[in-house]
């Protein structure tokens, strides 16, 4: 039941990544220039508060050493990019498994 969740929600990653790659090139049809929307940029776009939130947390909790050269660097790169990418890890993680076969279901002719 979690595996097809897991599947299902890489689905909708994978889908709404692709659909903002799509969005990404028609921008930069429109501008004659290449535009990619970055992460942080799409971040603060659906909710700019919590990019705030989420820096002073990790700088309480003492994880500053992962806001600055890990995080920061992430929102840099085009969200389209970073929604296939975890999209497609989490259809894998939560793919169906083929059953292995057993040394008794082998036919060694």
């Amino acid at each position: 039941m979690i595996r097809a969740f897991i599947y299902f929600i890489g689905f909708w990653l994978l889908a709404g990544a692709f659909i903002g790659a799509i969005a990404d090139g028609a921008r930069s049809i429109a501008a004659g220039e290449l535009l990619l929307m970055p992460a942080g940029e799409l971040w603060a776009w659906i909710s700019a508060d919590s990019i705030e939130a989420t820096r002073q947390s990790l700088e309480a909790q003492g994880l500053s050493l992962l806001w600055d050269p890990v995080l920061a660097g992430l929102l840099k790169v085009p969200a389209s990019i970073i929604g296939i990418a975890v999209g497609a890890l989490l259809m894998w993680v939560g793919r169906r498994r083929r059953p292995r076969a057993t040394i008794g279901e082998l036919d060694l002719r």
